[in-house]
């Protein structure tokens, strides 16, 4: 049996892969697939988790114009389990991403680079800084008549406390 040949007379077919790098390649490409499936899963749970967090931070501050101290607290606690899922999952999907990166690279030749918006994220739902105040985080008192509204004034963390 003879290779099939073009016009001039050449192999069409001169470097043929080995059986063995066509299961290797075949295999990357099941990979690719899988990781590409799972990223987009995990970027779909990170937009419903963003949604999340904003109805929480939404009843957060409605609770907060109110006074409702027992509803900020669960709903702090809320928060930040929701935060802190939203995270896995956004670390996840980095991991997904730079295997993306290193498969698309070893089959097709591709050079991408992932880009992090971690700065962004980090500050897109101030859940610890701007929210809360650090005075009120425990304090679940139901007699508000005790406490003093100074919520405007900031807390000085580092003066020195004598009781």
């Amino acid at each position: 049996m003879s290779t099939p040949t073009n016009i001039e007379g050449f192999a069409m077919y001169p470097h043929r892969p080995s059986p063995t790098r066509v299961k290797v390649m075949s295999a990357k490409r099941n990979i690719l697939r899988k990781a590409q499936n799972n990223f987009g899963r995990a970027c779909d749970q990170i937009v419903i988790l963003n949604r999340r967090m904003e109805g929480v931070l939404y009843r957060y501050n409605k609770a907060r114009i109110h006074t409702n101290r027992s509803f900020r607290y669960k709903l702090r606690l809320r928060l930040a389990i929701v935060e802190g899922v939203r995270n896995m999952f956004y670390e996840y999907a980095n991991r997904k991403a730079h295997e993306i990166v290193k498969l698309r690279r070893d089959l097709f030749g591709e050079i991408v680079e992932v880009i992090s918006d971690e700065a962004v994220s980090d500050n897109f739902y101030a859940a610890d800084s701007q929210v809360l105040d650090y005075d009120e985080e425990y304090d679940v008192t139901s007699d508000d008549s005790e406490i003093e509204e100074n919520e405007d004034e900031p807390v000085d963390l580092d003066a020195d406390w004598s009781p």
